[in-house]
């Protein structure tokens, strides 16, 4: 038995489409997929900073798609070293949060400056920002 000439360019069409269109696509959202649940670590600068800091988005809370904002106190000491931080306003993730508070320990203030600074840090999935200074 002999197919007829209909199904063979069918069965022929349909290859092509799952060759050309849909197995990119599948590799392309693996790809994708598996790049948004690694950690993305990123450079900011505040104004009063004597150098930039690097911030991480952490991988677990990418992978969630959660997002937010974070504002910090740093308190420095009169050689412009850090001495401290504390939230003024959680992002409502723990991750975030911790991750900001670890960034800013590396801070060093130019001189001159207040010795009681704020930093509002936001995370976005699309593109991660950084805040000057309130």
């Amino acid at each position: 038995m002999f197919l007829n000439t209909d199904k063979v360019l069918i069965y022929l069409w349909f290859a092509i489409l799952l060759l050309f269109f849909i197995v990119p696509m599948v590799k392309r959202y693996r790809k994708v997929k598996r790049f948004n649940c690694s950690d993305e670590y990123m450079d900011g600068q505040a104004s009063w900073m004597a150098a930039p800091i690097t911030m991480k988005y952490p991988g677990s809370a990418r992978q969630k798609k959660i997002e937010g904002s974070v504002i910090v106190e740093i308190e420095f000491n009169k050689s412009c070293d850090y001495v401290g931080a504390k939230l003024l306003q959680s992002s409502g993730s723990q991750a975030l949060d911790e991750s900001v508070l670890t960034a800013v320990a590396a801070a060093k203030l130019l001189p001159n400056k207040e010795l009681v600074q704020q930093w509002k840090v936001t995370f976005k999935l699309e593109v991660p920002s950084v805040m000057p200074q309130l």
